[in-house]
């Protein structure tokens, strides 16, 4: 090339001189794209972020678009993360901008495991020791009969290293709860005052449970002849449930209807219901009817569930009490559960709110689960009692004195 200058017009002419210097270096074109990983499983519910590789290292522009061949199973944002929509396998792609060249990698999709859907995290464990103390002042007993709750392991807790010196254990008829019993038919077996009548101990590890919703695919028909709802559907004796109730059957069409047939939302809003509408009072004074319940709107805990349960088995949801004990002070509570097909018994609280919509908070052992539990008295009767959280029992004595009462206590959680 050669370079010319005058005096007048030299600056131009070098000028356009380095321009031809300084010309466009040619475009280098993408030879091909990958995506990594080429394959992927993912339960539905899950993301994970994908990565393309452009080839050459210098090509002039490495941009990539992401595309789905099905984005009803698995859909792609513009940074390649992927989320999996539901069970099917779908193509990802990443595309380049200038040349097309193409990176696959095949999304497939599976349900997600139940312990995926609904986790336990472990809030406190110990030795607990559960039992009731007896205080007395100048009585002389000749016979105490008393029965105490026995937690088992379940979706709540773990129990293991279960003792109760001198004391039988019994399994309930609805194959579900446990209880021990003891027979003191000497006087001078009978516990000094101050002391307890009938204890047990074990070792127990006690967990939060948290339901994501969201991962749940549909819900299977119920089936009539599972144990679910034949033991948990329909009325319970003393109209402590009742489904049938007018007013319990009208709320439950209204909210049905709201809800548009879908079991889950239907479920929240009814203990939306419930919290919104009754009113906590009438502590400790057991559980009311459902009839009495409707009329005064009012209740303790054991009763909120009653209501919440009365509305789910209206719809044919199988559901029941969750009667539980604190493991670490004088603190008694009852919840509520209802059972989803393929999912399991799915915690709920409706005197605590919807934050509790799918959630155990942890921190109380479950002593039984279900009302009208089936016992067996002093003389080898069956009978039924309402809510059994502590203890039942029947004393006789051949000298009264004054100050008898019997305490519960439960301790060792931490």
């Amino acid at each position: 090339m050669h370079l010319s200058f005058n005096i007048r017009k030299g600056w131009l002419v070098l000028s356009l001189a380095l321009s031809v210097l300084a010309c466009k270096a040619p475009s280098v074109t993408v030879t091909s794209v990958s995506v990594n990983p080429a394959a992927v499983e993912l339960k539905r519910g899950e993301t994970i972020r994908l990565s393309a590789t452009v080839l050459p290292d210098n090509a002039t522009d490495k941009t990539v678009e992401w595309s789905s061949s099905n984005a009803a199973v698995a859909s792609v944002a513009p940074d390649g993360t992927v989320s999996a929509i539901k069970v099917g396998e779908a193509i990802v792609s990443a595309t380049a901008k200038e040349g097309g060249k193409r990176g696959d990698c095949t999304v497939t999709v599976a349900e997600p495991e139940v312990d995926y859907i609904i986790q336990r995290t472990k809030v406190s464990s110990g030795t607990v020791t559960n039992g009731i103390k007896l205080s007395y002042n100048g009585t002389v007993f000749s016979r105490i009969y008393m029965l105490l709750p026995k937690p088992v392991s379940n979706l709540y807790q773990d129990i293991s290293n279960f003792e109760a010196p001198g004391c039988t254990q019994e399994s309930c008829p609805d194959g579900v709860n446990q209880y021990i019993w003891k027979d003191i038919t000497a006087s001078a077996d009978v516990p000094a005052s101050g002391n307890d009548v009938i204890s047990e101990t074990f070792d127990a590890t006690v967990y939060k449970v948290t339901v994501n919703f969201s991962l749940m695919g549909d819900i299977p028909p119920y089936d009539p002849e599972s144990e679910e709802c034949k033991k948990y559907l329909g009325k319970e004796e003393g109209d402590l449930i009742d489904p049938t109730n007018s007013k319990i059957a009208s709320t439950a069409d209204a909210l049905w209807n709201r809800a548009g047939g879908d079991i889950i939302d239907y479920a929240r809003k009814c203990l939306e219901w419930t919290y919104a509408n009754m009113t906590y009072g009438n502590m400790n004074t057991g559980l009311h009817s459902i009839t009495s319940l409707m009329k005064t709107m009012t209740g303790d805990c054991g009763n909120y569930s009653s209501v919440f349960i009365s509305l789910l088995r209206a719809k044919g949801i199988p559901a029941r009490h969750v009667v539980m004990v604190h493991g670490q002070k004088d603190e008694f509570h009852v919840r509520a559960e209802f059972f989803l097909p393929s999912y399991g018994w799915i915690p709920a609280d409706p005197t605590w709110g919807n934050e509790y919509f799918g959630v155990f908070e942890g921190n109380y052992i479950v002593v039984t689960q279900g009302i009208n539990t089936l016992l067996r008295d002093y003389s080898g009767n069956d009978f039924r009692a309402d809510l059994f959280q502590t203890y039942c029992y029947w004393y006789w004595y051949s000298t009264e004195g004054s100050n008898i009462s019997f305490t519960h206590h439960c301790t060792g959680l931490h």
